[in-house]
């Protein structure tokens, strides 16, 4: 019996244990190594049904073309391919040739990133029954070959990837879980796609480790690792370090329903701590467990979230547009997908149109992604027993967004900043909707002018255009902002109600004449008691303007700016910045850190932007 006919029995035998199905599944895999082998309610339309290969497993997207539009990869577990679909306007696909895999067998699961550097995106492929990971390098064209160095090793039996930059050095690396050794495997990226064991690895967690996710879940901007460990009922919660090490964090493991299959992060309560969602197969349900924001996570309460039969996979999105994160379940046993609204304080209650026909048979896996380019996040699903793979695309009313701008305000006059507003889905009657500006960082009158009013789109208008004038100036100053609010709509949603306005400053050119200046070299330079205007040049730089009304210019190195007494403006341009504006006086210093991440010390009521809160 193969691993695809064994989970396929568990459908059409309900009545027997499903733990019992799956754990055939699974033993009947490594059998096969032996052998040569928008505030609206939330719905979807009918599926469009894509031919893929032999029992896909698993589906992720990117864009393997560069045309923008979001594409498919599945690997397909009896055929030793991975199907690739490249996406087209309206949520089309057109299948291209299959990549091979071999000597890689049995691929269960895939996950996409540029591993060489060329900016086009690669893949990772966890090969099942020969327990290791191929890596295919993307040529820009919807094309894939073997990387040098593939497959590489791994434990045995990888059944799912992740990927996250966990030692810092902007490569991405893997996590890996290993069904069959119950650990988890962590490859470091390199140069050229080459991938290495990092120390510690492979690192030990519970039973049958079916699924792993990344997310920074203790807010300390390392990757952390959420494993399902199946046959243990429970997900083990792994805390990122230095040096791609991991530690297990305080009460993990977490405990679950009946064999999570999928294991999913998200904010579901609002509080700026990620929460995980687990799939419990056997149970039909589903765990939401709440973060406290330190790597540990409670019961959401409220019970367990009932779904169809063999919950196998969880899609996180805002299927509803409004701002709350929903839940799409792909269903094993019951060839659909259940849909759970997400609402106040991580609570979740079934969509008006609870389940949704694949089209196919045991859908083993499904994604997010907008397919159509209507700004609603649509759903692709990997049907195991038919070889497809679906796209469900979201329906409802039209929606309504604005876009952002960002450009420099000007020495004089005024500068159009101009908002671009746009339909999706259904644009063929009319829609209207009120805008008003807001103050930000940037006032109105003395930074723009302030714009309200009402715009309407009329049939077959899928944009228009809102313009805000900015007053130019040559006064030196951090970048300030303000906001293009939408608000009562009418034929329509909004799936993206404000739009930020950017005022770069541009004056440095048009500033006083710098009376002390540094060199390319790490300076040290004082100011004097009077106002000064240092600029510091381009080295790791230490400045101190001392008392007066002092402008300090960083440059592009890691500067220390140091504002003293008076009310001193401080710039710290491009680097990793540190700067003071502390005098005991509240409410006269500005500083703006620039384009990276600075450190901020200031008094009350001082300005301060461009620093971590």
């Amino acid at each position: 019996m193969t691993g695809g006919s064994s989970m396929h029995q568990v459908a059409r035998e309900r009545q027997s244990s499903k733990v019992a199905a799956l754990r055939a599944l699974l033993l009947s895999a490594f059998a096969l190594m032996l052998l040569p082998v928008a505030a609206s309610a939330a719905t979807f339309g009918p599926p469009s049904v894509f031919p893929a290969g032999t029992s896909p497993r698993s589906v992720t997207v990117g864009d393997f073309n560069g045309d923008s539009d979001p594409d498919l990869a599945l690997p397909n577990s009896l055929g030793d391919t991975v199907s690739i679909l490249l996406g087209a306007a309206g949520g089309g696909m057109t299948p291209m040739p299959a990549a091979s895999l071999l000597p890689g067998s049995m691929p269960f699961a895939v996950a996409a990133a540029d591993f060489n550097g060329d900016s086009m995106q690669d893949l990772a492929v966890a090969d099942y029954g020969s327990s290791d990971v191929s890596i295919l390098l993307g040529n820009g064209a919807g094309g894939f070959a073997a990387a040098p160095g593939s497959p590489i090793a791994v434990g045995t039996n990888p059944n799912s990837i992740g990927i996250g930059d966990f030692n810092g050095d902007s490569d991405p690396d893997l996590a890996i879980a290993n069904l069959g050794s119950s650990d988890v495997t962590i490859l470091a990226g390199g140069p050229g796609a080459s991938f290495a064991p990092a120390p510690g690895s492979p690192i030990a967690v519970g039973r049958f480790a079916y699924s792993v996710a990344v997310a920074d879940l203790n807010g300390d901007s390392d990757p952390d690792l959420v494993v399902a460990n199946a046959q243990d009922n429970n997900l083990s919660i792994l805390l990122g370090g230095p040096g791609a090490t991991f530690v297990s964090a305080p009460g993990s493991p977490v405990p679950t329903g009946i064999f999570p299959t999928s294991a999913e992060v998200g904010d579901f309560n609002g509080d700026s701590r990620l929460d995980i969602v687990a799939a419990n197969y056997e149970a039909d349900n589903l765990s939401i467990l709440v973060g406290n924001g330190d790597g540990t996570f409670a019961s959401a309460g409220g019970g367990d979230l009932l779904t169809g039969d063999c919950p196998i996979s969880v899609a996180v999105a805002d299927f509803n547009g409004d701002s709350d994160l929903d839940l799409a379940i792909a269903n094993f046993g019951t060839h659909d997908v259940s849909l759970f609204l997400g609402g106040p304080g991580a609570s979740f209650s079934a969509a008006p149109d609870r389940l949704f026909a694949t089209g196919g048979r045991n859908p083993a896996a499904n994604i997010a992604a907008d397919f159509d380019g209507d700004t609603r996040p649509d759903l692709a699903v990997a049907n195991q027993s038919s070889n497809t793979v679906s796209i469900l695309l979201a329906t409802g009313p039209p929606t309504l967004s604005v876009s952002d701008v960002s450009r420099p305000e000007g020495n004089a006059g005024t500068t159009a900043f101009t908002f671009t507003l746009t339909r999706g889905g259904d644009t063929s009657g009319g829609a209207s909707v009120r805008y008003a500006t807001a103050d930000g960082t940037a006032k109105a009158a003395s930074d723009y002018l302030a714009a309200a009013g009402v715009l309407s789109f009329g049939p077959g208008e899928a944009t228009k255009t809102l313009t805000v004038a900015v007053r130019g100036d040559i006064a030196l100053e951090p970048n300030e902002s303000f906001e293009l609010r939408l608000s009562d709509p009418s034929g329509a949603v909004l799936a993206d109600a404000i739009g930020v306005g950017t005022i770069l400053n541009d004056d440095l050119s048009a500033s006083p004449r710098c009376t002390i200046t540094g060199t390319n070299r790490s300076d040290l330079l004082y100011g004097t008691p009077g106002p000064d205007v240092i600029c510091a040049g381009n080295g790791d730089d230490r400045v101190y303007g001392l008392g007066g009304d002092d402008i300090l210019i960083g440059g592009n190195g890691k500067d220390t700016l140091v504002g003293g007494e008076g009310s001193d403006l401080l710039l710290g341009q491009n680097g990793k910045d540190s700067l003071d504006t502390r005098d005991g006086v509240a409410s006269n210093d500005t500083a703006d850190g620039g384009h990276a991440p600075d450190a901020c010390l200031f008094d009350g009521g001082d300005v301060v932007s461009g620093c971590p809160e």
